[in-house]
């Protein structure tokens, strides 16, 4: 028993010189006074990093549904036929089947049954089909034609 209050008597009973605790209302290391918001900062750039791809993502998505569709091309019914055989020509990559839909269409531009939005925008689909851009030029006319409402009151009319 002599050993063991031997080896109690070494141990000191008041902290050690190097360490004091803080007092209270005092700054160190370990009491910033930030308590838990203060990080480490990697976690903070890790943070921004995820915050920041969360903002562009979110505006990302919101111009997608908000981006404007194709322009209507009316309510002509031989409008509606041009464009039509417009989608079977770019199909088959016929370019002169193409050329002769364009000159139909450059028609109808001319006589005011088809819009200069939508004559433009089937301009573009006409200059990609020219250029090679087949199923570049297919897949935005049938986007072209997915959009079409119908904008006369009459049920089974175009």
């Amino acid at each position: 028993m002599a050993t063991k209050n031997k080896d109690l008597a070494q141990i000191p009973t008041s902290p050690s010189p190097r360490y004091s605790p803080p007092k209270s209302g005092a700054r160190g290391p370990r009491n910033s006074g930030l308590g838990a918001k203060h990080c480490k900062p990697a976690a903070r750039i890790q943070a921004s990093v995820a915050v920041g791809t969360l903002f562009l993502g979110c505006l990302a998505l919101a111009w997608w549904w908000l981006r404007p569709g194709p322009p209507q091309m009316g309510s002509d019914p031989e409008v509606f036929q041009h464009v039509d055989a417009l989608y079977t020509a770019t199909r088959m990559h016929n370019a002169t089947l193409v050329a002769q839909c364009a000159d139909r269409l450059r028609t109808s531009r001319e006589n005011g049954s088809l819009g200069e939005d939508a004559a433009g925008y089937l301009d573009g689909i006409i200059h990609r089909a020219k250029a090679g851009e087949w199923d570049t030029a297919v897949r935005s006319l049938y986007r072209f034609m997915r959009a079409q409402r119908r904008e006369t009151g009459s049920p089974g009319t175009l």
